[in-house]
């Protein structure tokens, strides 16, 4: 995928919008199925914040079971897709 950085970052807020409430999955798992694999021009830490900014108010990624833990870099913990019910 040759696209820009932006479009790419909508790309993968449409595919987290279209996951099932209750989808185990990781940052980087999305952006290899939305993306590719060639995620190395690719700086994920930031697209990561991007995309949990944009979705704040729509879904909630529940890595809970990861609270006080060291376990890596933050794309790579697993997390629990949580749909927030608009009011």
């Amino acid at each position: 995928m040759n696209n820009t950085k932006e479009e790419m970052i909508k790309c993968i807020c449409d595919h987290i919008r279209s996951m099932e409430d209750g989808t185990v999955s990781t940052f980087s798992k999305i952006v290899a199925a939305v993306c590719g694999d060639n995620d190395s021009e690719m700086d994920l830490f930031d697209m990561y914040h991007e995309v949990r900014d944009r979705l704040e108010y729509e879904i909630d990624f529940d890595s809970g079971e990861y609270t006080d833990s060291i376990v890596g870099l933050p794309y790579n913990i697993p997390f629990i897709i949580r749909k927030k019910s608009s009011k």
